[in-house]
């Protein structure tokens, strides 16, 4: 798969996934939805992934709906 004539890359997950109307608070550090003892994480996981992504050149994005886990496609320069 490419975008812009960059490889782009996808991780697939199977976990609580979410609602594609929140996807532009995806990447940014957020409060929890769930109880700690529900999933583990504290919410800073995506937006550390965004920082380092957008510090190599690349875009990410993601495609999601609720319990039905995650995708999330990325590139690289």
């Amino acid at each position: 798969m490419h975008e812009d004539g960059k490889a782009m890359y996808f991780v697939s997950e199977n976990g609580a996934g979410f609602d594609m109307q929140y996807a532009d608070k995806l990447f940014g550090a957020f409060p929890r939805k769930h109880r700690a003892e529900d999933f583990e994480g504290t919410g800073m996981g995506l937006a550390t992934v965004h920082r380092i992504i957008q510090h190599h050149g690349g875009r990410i994005r993601a495609d999601a709906a609720p319990d039905q886990g995650a995708r999330f496609y990325f590139t690289l320069s």
